[in-house]
Protein backbone atom coordinates (compact mmCIF):
# COMPACT_ATOMS: atom_id res chain seq x y z
CA UNK A 1 0.00 0.00 0.00
CA UNK A 2 1.48 3.42 -1.10
CA UNK A 3 -0.71 5.71 1.39
CA UNK A 4 -3.60 5.77 3.95
CA UNK A 5 -5.71 8.28 4.61
CA UNK A 6 -7.87 8.78 7.73
CA UNK A 7 -10.71 10.80 7.31
CA UNK A 8 -12.40 8.99 10.19
CA UNK A 9 -10.61 10.18 13.30
CA UNK A 10 -12.21 6.77 15.01
CA UNK A 11 -8.53 6.06 17.34
CA UNK A 12 -7.52 3.64 14.23
CA UNK A 13 -4.06 5.82 13.49
CA UNK A 14 -2.21 2.76 15.28
CA UNK A 15 -3.45 -0.11 13.37
CA UNK A 16 -3.53 2.33 10.03
CA UNK A 17 0.76 2.57 10.37
CA UNK A 18 1.14 -1.01 10.21
CA UNK A 19 -0.44 -1.11 6.34
CA UNK A 20 2.59 1.45 5.06
CA UNK A 21 6.29 1.26 5.21
CA UNK A 22 6.51 4.11 6.75
CA UNK A 23 4.36 5.86 8.85
CA UNK A 24 4.58 9.32 7.33
CA UNK A 25 2.62 7.43 4.74
CA UNK A 26 -0.44 7.65 7.06
CA UNK A 27 -2.03 11.15 6.81
CA UNK A 28 -5.09 12.30 9.24
CA UNK A 29 -7.41 14.85 8.44
CA UNK A 30 -9.39 14.13 11.82
CA UNK A 31 -7.20 12.90 14.20
CA UNK A 32 -4.71 15.44 15.51
CA UNK A 33 -2.92 13.45 17.50
CA UNK A 34 -1.83 11.37 14.70
CA UNK A 35 2.14 12.81 14.78
CA UNK A 36 2.49 10.60 17.96
CA UNK A 37 2.56 7.82 15.82
CA UNK A 38 4.75 9.21 12.80
CA UNK A 39 1.51 9.70 10.82
CA UNK A 40 0.77 13.17 9.41
CA UNK A 41 -1.87 15.94 9.92
CA UNK A 42 -3.36 17.73 7.32
CA UNK A 43 -5.52 20.58 8.25
CA UNK A 44 -5.44 22.34 4.92
CA UNK A 45 -3.36 25.51 6.42
CA UNK A 46 -0.39 23.79 4.20
CA UNK A 47 -2.20 25.11 1.18
CA UNK A 48 -4.43 22.46 -0.92
CA UNK A 49 -2.87 19.92 -3.21
CA UNK A 50 -5.21 20.01 -6.34
CA UNK A 51 -2.52 18.04 -8.18
CA UNK A 52 -3.26 15.03 -6.37
CA UNK A 53 -6.86 15.17 -8.18
CA UNK A 54 -5.52 13.62 -11.08
CA UNK A 55 -3.69 10.77 -9.16
CA UNK A 56 -6.98 9.96 -7.34
CA UNK A 57 -9.11 9.72 -10.44
CA UNK A 58 -7.04 7.32 -12.02
CA UNK A 59 -6.26 5.60 -8.66
CA UNK A 60 -10.29 5.12 -8.86
CA UNK A 61 -10.57 3.97 -12.67
CA UNK A 62 -7.74 1.39 -12.17
CA UNK A 63 -10.22 0.11 -8.80
CA UNK A 64 -7.13 0.93 -6.65
CA UNK A 65 -8.79 2.89 -4.89
CA UNK A 66 -12.29 2.58 -4.28
CA UNK A 67 -15.67 4.24 -2.01
CA UNK A 68 -17.86 2.17 -0.50
CA UNK A 69 -21.23 3.61 0.24
CA UNK A 70 -23.42 2.10 2.42
CA UNK A 71 -26.56 4.97 2.10
CA UNK A 72 -27.90 7.51 0.36
CA UNK A 73 -30.00 9.49 1.63
CA UNK A 74 -31.91 13.00 0.54
CA UNK A 75 -30.63 16.08 2.43
CA UNK A 76 -33.62 16.43 4.47
CA UNK A 77 -32.50 13.42 6.18
CA UNK A 78 -29.44 14.74 7.08
CA UNK A 79 -30.49 14.25 11.27
CA UNK A 80 -30.98 10.35 10.40
CA UNK A 81 -27.67 10.28 8.66
CA UNK A 82 -25.96 11.38 11.34
CA UNK A 83 -27.92 9.35 14.05
CA UNK A 84 -26.71 6.10 11.70
CA UNK A 85 -23.53 7.36 11.35
CA UNK A 86 -23.19 7.17 15.22
CA UNK A 87 -24.32 3.81 15.52
CA UNK A 88 -20.56 2.83 14.74
CA UNK A 89 -22.13 0.30 12.76
CA UNK A 90 -21.73 1.72 9.14
CA UNK A 91 -19.58 0.25 6.67
CA UNK A 92 -19.02 3.15 4.44
CA UNK A 93 -19.87 5.96 3.33
CA UNK A 94 -23.21 7.88 4.10
CA UNK A 95 -24.31 10.33 0.97
CA UNK A 96 -26.23 13.12 0.97
CA UNK A 97 -28.68 14.58 -2.13
CA UNK A 98 -29.05 17.56 -2.95
CA UNK A 99 -32.74 18.28 -5.48
CA UNK A 100 -31.36 21.02 -7.76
Amino acid sequence: MHAVLDAAGSGSLAELVTLVDDPAQVVSIADFTAGAVGARVSDGAAGRAFYVLDEVVAAHQSGDFVVTVSKILPLEAASAAHELSQTGHVRGKIALTVDG
